[in-house]
């Protein structure tokens, strides 16, 4: 029989004047055996169910973070290229011509183009806006204006918020 030598017999293996310390690899792929089954992957601090776990949470946050961002991007740019594609109204405000409300009896109002404020507001009436009647807005469009004033704010901050929440 052949017996250790004395360096070896006396502590951990050394290499010259270094010791050698065995180092386990925590990665390592382990053969124990688990209920009649075997376990693969093992590691103490990073388990399979905690990759689940963190790869789950990486997924809602880029589903709820990063994903809506990107169409918000997208939709803004296009909102940016419809308004370039737009006509050019600056010619609308290039005029001495007013459109005006004039009270017309008992509480109602009319729209009047005046060729100037100081016409309008000698006449008792109150610019609107600059331009002759009619080129911002149709009568409809004013007569719906006028019918949801009192709502009108409200129904477009809903619809706001449901284009914001629901695409």
């Amino acid at each position: 029989t052949m017996e250790p030598a004395d360096e070896e017999a006396s502590g951990p293996p050394r290499h010259g004047d270094r010791l050698l310390i065995p180092i386990s690899n925590p990665f390592e792929k382990t053969e124990q055996v688990s209920k009649g089954r075997q376990s693969g992957f093992r590691n103490k601090f990073f388990s399979p169910s905690w990759a689940c776990f963190a790869a789950s949470i990486l997924v809602v946050v880029f589903s709820l973070l990063v994903v809506p961002t990107i169409f918000a991007m997208i939709r803004s740019q296009m909102e940016v290229q419809h308004a370039e594609e737009a006509s050019d109204t600056a010619w609308l405000y290039d005029t001495e011509q007013v459109c005006a409300t004039l009270s017309v009896g008992k509480g109602e109002l009319g729209v009047h183009s005046f060729n100037s404020s100081a016409e309008a507001e000698q006449r008792g009436a109150r610019v609107a806006h600059c331009g002759v009647c009619g080129q911002c807005s149709t009568k409809q469009d004013i007569e719906i204006y006028d019918t949801t004033r009192e709502t009108l704010t409200k129904m477009v901050t809903e619809c706001a918020m449901h284009s914001t929440r629901a695409g």
